[in-house]
């Protein structure tokens, strides 16, 4: 699996309002440590459009500094088997998401190394995985699937959804 290609997948990426307000409010402006979550939602059957409906929020358990992060809080997959349960089972695991203290976010080797190991773990259950870095100034969206990591350039469909769950 190869890392940063700049392609348009021929994917929709429908994001509930309450996910991108919630990115906004981790935005790195001064000093604060790298905030993390997980990104929950809904994979098309055909696997043309991700709905991202939830994204946790970082726990006193994660570890957080400047510059990095790992979620260690099991709060992240209590709240995903919750909405697994109350959206009748469709409601599924998509990917991280996490901040970067940059106007212009781009991926560091740790991140496209943890894109890929998340990919390699979960690939039997879908073909494509979203990961989200929150930039200060822009948000980069990147696409893990068999093909490698495809960075998601601005041809690719954002529709604000409705948190139904």
């Amino acid at each position: 699996m190869s890392a940063n290609k700049s392609i348009t997948p021929p994917i929709s990426i429908l994001v509930c309002e309450s996910v991108i307000n919630k990115f906004n409010l981790y935005k790195q402006y001064n000093n604060q440590n790298e905030a993390c979550g997980i990104l929950i939602g809904m994979h098309s059957i055909d696997e043309s459009k991700i709905s991202i409906t939830f994204a946790t929020e970082p726990d006193s358990n994660d570890k957080r500094s400047r510059c990095s992060f790992k979620i260690k809080s099991n709060k992240h997959n209590k709240t995903l088997q919750k909405r697994f349960s109350k959206s009748g089972n469709r409601e599924v695991y998509l990917g991280t998401w996490h901040t970067h203290p940059e106007d212009y976010p781009n991926p560091s080797k740790c991140d496209t190394d943890d894109w890929l190991k998340q990919y390699s773990i979960n690939r039997n259950l879908f073909e494509n995985m979203v990961f989200v870095i929150v930039g200060r100034k822009t948000n980069k969206w990147f696409l893990v699937s068999e093909n490698g990591i495809s960075a998601l350039d601005t041809n690719v469909i954002f529709n604000e959804i409705e948190e139904k769950v």
